[in-house]
């Protein structure tokens, strides 16, 4: 299933960001005892890198510890670039921070301020490389029917056909679409399709271990009625999604945002 995969996947990202803030550490080095030290600048020289080492070990410690407190690492659905550099930027500032934190506290002021710099500098280099290469990576995977997530769509109508035509046009977002689960009881016509089964069989659906994905594509009127249903997916440990058919203008675009636990859907 995908949620293994997305464990293996996670475990080598981890992996290539502590190799990424390892290779970091002589190349700030280089720049700065090379080329910003007393050949060309007249900064004064470093030590021995052999002298710093504590410096990488506390800065690796850190990052695992911050990673896992700002989830870092998780499944999502390929975040758009921007977020990504977000969340590396943060996690890799608390790093600094603690790093800092620590030289500070130890009194050690051998540590050159540049050479920090230089370092989490090209640290951030490094980690945003290795997003932009697995990005690349796992959408030449997906177009090849790779790393996927098998999906349902719950509901059997207009808005549950659009839904799965989006999906299996895009082959790049790793989705397979496995059918339909019909409502019970659903209005209105039924569309031509993969019939998984009814709403009703949906707990052994999930039990099968086959679905990664559930998508609610019903009429509003029918949600209240799907409450005890993504419930189930989420015990399960199945994702549940819910497409919202609403009316947008032309240009208009949706915000979601929790206040103090009250999701609220924000149309702008």
């Amino acid at each position: 299933m995908f949620r293994e995969r997305a464990r293996i996947i996670d475990a080598c990202l981890v992996t290539f960001d502590l190799l990424a803030l390892t290779a970091s550490f002589p190349i700030a080095y280089f720049v700065r005892d090379r080329i910003f030290g007393e050949r060309y600048i007249n900064h004064p020289g470093l030590y021995s890198i052999h002298h710093y080492w504590p410096l990488l070990v506390l800065s690796l410690v850190s990052w695992i510890v911050a990673s896992k407190l700002l989830r870092v690492y998780q499944a999502r659905r390929l975040p758009s670039i921007a977020s990504e550099a977000y969340h590396v930027g943060r996690t890799l500032v608390v790093v600094a921070a603690g790093v800092a934190g620590a030289g500070f506290f130890t009194k050690r002021a051998d540590f050159s301020r540049l050479f920090l710099c230089f370092y989490f500098a090209s640290s951030m280099g490094l980690l945003f490389l290795n997003r932009v290469l697995l990005r690349n990576v796992l959408r030449a995977l997906r177009r090849h029917g790779y790393s996927t997530r098998i999906l349902a769509i719950v509901g059997t109508g207009e808005l549950a056909r659009r839904v799965a035509e989006a999906i299996t046009a895009r082959r790049e977002w790793g989705y397979h679409f496995a059918g339909y689960i019909e409502e019970d009881d659903a209005p209105g016509p039924r569309i031509v399709g993969p019939l998984l089964g009814s709403i009703s069989r949906l707990e052994q659906m999930l039990s099968s271990k086959i679905l990664d994905e559930i998508v609610f594509a019903v009429p509003r009127e029918c949600l209240q009625n799907l409450e005890s249903a993504a419930l189930l997916c989420r015990k399960q440990g199945v994702i549940a999604r819910i497409c919202l058919d609403l009316p947008l203008a032309k240009g208009a675009a949706l915000s979601l945002e929790n206040l103090n636990g009250i999701p609220m859907l924000g149309l702008y």
